[in-house]
């Protein structure tokens, strides 16, 4: 929560709506609680891949399964952001959800990450899927 209020005000300040940033005391008095997550097995997931192997979001599971790739640069991934000859996909965008309508934006951290290598990439991940500049799924 903090770190989305801190960056909103960031934000307020390169707008000029804002002299300071009146958040940046608070994380010093903040305290994180750390929590365990709950991942799958290597099994899990093969056996996930497996059971949508030719359903037309196969392509966009294969790729969120062997990447870092948050939900909203997931959800904003076209087919002309991948290089098959490269085998690099470029994060050029985010689709984020908010009150039930969708926004397209920058990635904030795009400018540090450019484009992920070694995407291991074959013509059958495209069936099922809409091609140029529409999204990796219908």
């Amino acid at each position: 929560m903090h770190a989305a209020l801190h960056r909103a005000l960031n934000d307020a300040i390169e707008a000029g709506y804002l002299d300071h940033n009146p958040a940046w005391r608070a994380a010093r008095n903040l305290k994180v609680e750390l929590h365990e997550l709950d991942v799958w097995t290597a099994d899990e997931l093969r056996q996930f891949l497996a059971a949508t192997l030719g359903t037309p979001l196969y392509p966009l599971w294969h790729v969120v399964a062997l990447t870092s790739l948050r939900r909203g640069e997931a959800c904003g991934l076209r087919w002309d952001d991948v290089d098959t000859e490269a085998s690099t996909l470029t994060v050029r965008r985010s689709r984020v959800p908010v009150n039930g309508i969708v926004y397209e934006e920058t990635p904030r951290r795009h400018a540090r990450r450019g484009s992920l290598t070694s995407i291991p990439t074959r013509s059958t991940s495209q069936q099922g899927c809409a091609s140029g500049s529409e999204g990796l799924v219908r």
